[in-house]
This record gives structure tokens, sequence and C-alpha cells, in this order.
């Protein structure tokens, strides 16, 4: 009989990957797309990877000398451990006149192998990049300490009454001019989050790179000119134009097995194996190359903005002006804030607008400004 602790697996699974609404925002949708779509990305990759050898009797499949001379199951599993290889001279020969199978051909002394055991690292190399997109949330969420939350304690409900209202607005604004100097530090504790994002990012495209041969930076380019070669009036894509799918994930490969004979002399048997797991791991990487490619580019542009807004009053002025209402906040309000503040300040700031009601942003301006005169006052 079927009970709910039957699926609590499938459901803790399927809770990491909806996208539910935070209760307090307190990063950017550039963070968002690493802790996030990034992990979703990757998790689905991994379930792949871990499902296809599960659904196949085996993840490879050789075809070599009779049973007697070696069993079948030690073959494969030879092959499969100690790596099978392709021949990259007829990667682009004439299949079924020059050769029978792309990269498979005669050993010359002009040709050269290519072996293929980066398959072993598939699950392992998807799994480190599952720890760390997931790393940079729980970096951040440890560093934060759900400070702004706190701080925005019942701001940030639908129905607020009056006299509640005012009281937080009062222990907000007090917070804002008493803790300059936290400000600063969390800020640039986000900064390291994001410093976090980006060598991450640039960590795992340099070992996918290795594991593939140096082949992987420009995979996605080669790849989708490859495909779009095949769409060609005759059908066959131009001998000019280079198959990177056989090359770095062959369907079917060559294997040498050496084994000793009963006087001691070693045999050479030579071995073709398909290996099925590559067909699902070309279309994974090439997906995950414009994947990583636009996570790149975006966390680039997000490293230049932030760069902007750390040096330039005029620029954290001006994107405050885009997110706030004029008729609510007047602009010399905001002015007066953003040159009073420091850039921890600011932040702090930016992120108290983005989690409650332009309203109620606009009641913290004003108690703020005033705030901050009366401080100004005493000090004269």
């Amino acid at each position: 009989m079927l009970n709910g602790e039957l699926f609590d697996p499938f459901k803790q699974v399927m809770n990491h990957l909806t996208v539910k609404p935070d209760p307090v925002v307190t990063d950017n949708w550039i963070f968002f797309l690493h802790r996030k779509w990034s992990f979703i990305v990757v998790l689905a990759s991994l379930i792949f990877i871990a499902c296809r050898p599960v659904l196949l009797e085996s993840p490879i499949a050789c075809l070599g000398p009779e049973e007697e001379t070696i069993p079948k199951d030690f073959l494969e599993y030879y092959c499969w451990l100690h790596g099978t290889y392709i021949v990259p001279e007829y990667i682009n020969a004439r299949i079924g006149i020059d050769i029978p199978f792309p990269g498979i051909g005669p050993d010359l002394p002009s040709t050269t192998r290519v072996y293929q055991l980066h398959y072993l690292y598939y699950p392992f190399i998807i799994l480190l990049q599952f720890f760390l997109f997931r790393a940079s949330k729980y970096l951040w969420k440890y560093l934060e300490g759900e400070r702004l939350r706190h701080l925005l304690s019942e701001l940030t409900t639908a129905i607020i009454d009056d006299a509640t209202l005012k009281k937080r607005l009062f222990m907000v604004a007090d917070y804002m001019t008493s803790f300059t100097t936290f400000h600063t530090t969390y800020a640039y504790r986000y900064l390291l989050c994001e410093l976090f994002n980006i060598a991450s990012l640039i960590l795992q495209i340099y070992l996918i790179n290795s594991i593939l041969h140096g082949e992987f930076l420009g995979f996605g380019i080669t790849g989708m000119r490859y495909i779009t070669s095949l769409s060609t009036p005759t059908g066959n894509p131009p001998q000019k134009v280079e198959d990177p799918f056989t090359k770095l994930f062959p369907k079917v490969t060559m294997c040498k097995v050496e084994v000793s004979s009963p006087g001691g002399n070693l045999i050479i048997h030579e071995a073709l194996c398909v290996m099925p797991l590559n067909n699902v791991a070309e279309k994974i990487f090439l997906f995950m190359w414009f994947w990583l490619l636009f996570i790149g580019v975006v966390s680039g542009a997000g490293a230049i903005y932030r760069v902007a807004v750390v040096s330039s009053k005029k620029v954290r002025y001006g994107l405050l002006r885009l997110k706030v209402r004029k008729s609510l906040c007047p602009p010399k309000k905001l002015e007066y804030l953003v040159d009073n503040f420091s850039y921890g300040d600011w932040f702090v700031f930016s992120l108290i607008q983005k989690n409650t009601d332009p309203w109620v942003f606009a009641r913290l301006v004003d108690e703020l400004v005033d705030k901050m005169e009366e401080l100004k006052g005493k000090d004269e």
C-alpha cells in the first residue's frame, strides 16, 4: 500500500526545483541566476547523467574476440575503466568508403590516438557544479544572518496599522543612522559573495575544459556550426566542417586489450565499443556551454555595474530615482540621502526599497531625512 513516506524524497527534490518567492529579497537577479536557476540546470543534468546508465543494461557495449577468448563482461569492464579511443584523422573521412565509423580506422605511424576517459568524470564534475552554485546561497545566507528580515519586521506585511508603522519606521531610521559602519561591512560581504560566484564560474569552465581535452571553450561555436551545416541541400555536411561531437563524445570507439598467451606472449585483441552515454553527454555539455556563457556575460555586466555603483554617487541616485515614484518621494530628498549615505548605507537602503511598499518607503525617506537633519542640528 502506498503512503506519503514513499514520495518524501521526490517532494524534497521538487522543493529545490520550485522557484518560490523569497519573503525578503537580499540579492539581485544575477545572484538569483547563480543560486537558483543554475542550480536547477545542473541538478537536471546530474539526474540525466545518473539515470542514463540505470536505464541502459550497460553504459558501454563492445564487440571483440569470441567469448572463449575474452569474456564479454571482462572486455566491456576493461575498456570502460582503461579507456577507449578514436583516431582524429579519421573523423571527417568518408564513411563506408574509407572508414566504417567516424574516428575509427587503422593505426598508422602518421595517426594519433585520443583516449576517451572523460565519461568517468561526468557525474563528479556536474556534482561539483551542483555544490558550487548552491554554496553561494548558503555563503550569503550565513554572512547576511537574516539581518534585513529582522530590520523589516512588520514592514513587509500587506496590512499594518498606523501606530505600528510609525514605530517601525522610527526604529529603522534610528538604526540606519546609528550603524553606518556595519552597513559598509554588510555591503562588502555581499560583494564578496558576488566575487565567489564569478570565481566559481571560472573554476567550472576551467575544469570542464581540462577534462574535455581543452576543446570545451570553443565547443558551442563549433557545435552550432556543424549542426547548421547539416541543413545543406545535399543533406551532407561539407568536408571542411569538423564534427566536434564525434571528436569529444564519440558514439563508437576502439579498444585494445592485451592478454597473455599460455606461452607468456602478449596478444593484442581489438574491439569496437558503442558509448550510448555520450549521446546524452554531448547535448548536456552543449547546453551547459551556452548556459555558462550566458551566466558569464551577465556576471561580467554585473561586475561593471557594481564598480559603477561603488564608485559613483550619481549612479546610486539615478538607480533610486528609477525605482521610486516621483509623486511619492521628492527627488531632492533622495539626493539628500544619497549625498549623506556611504555605499554601505545606500546598499541597505536599496534593499529596503526592494522589499517594501512604495508608500511605506516614501514614509521612511521622510523619517530618515528628519532624523539626519536632527542629528546635524545637534552636531552644530
